[in-house]
């Protein structure tokens, strides 16, 4: 392989890192505006809604666990919001924990 072509797979591996992370981010988001929805609405309305965003933390939980999730901040930063939104243990998505 030339350096050129070197060069081309690195933009596209970084490129496709990035896209991950921001479909990741773009489902946690959905997770927490769901949450902040059902605190609006009245207790027979809520259960839909928290149904996506524990759905989506369990999806997370899991991922992280098997270490598929990304090393970032922003993605650790939007899974402790998810969880503390659910009133759960932002903890685990700690940088320590990571």
């Amino acid at each position: 392989m030339t350096s050129q072509s070197v060069q081309v797979q690195r933009v596209i591996s970084h490129s496709q890192v990035i896209r991950a992370e921001s479909l990741i981010i773009a489902e946690l988001l959905v997770a927490i505006r769901c949450c902040r929805i059902a605190k609006l609405k009245k207790h027979g309305e809520k259960l839909s809604y928290l149904i996506i965003a524990e759905r989506t933390s369990a999806k997370f939980l899991k991922l992280h666990s098997q270490g598929r999730i990304t090393e970032s901040k922003s993605v650790r930063g939007m899974m402790a919001l998810l969880e503390d939104a659910l009133g759960g243990t932002a903890e685990i998505y700690s940088a320590g924990s990571l």
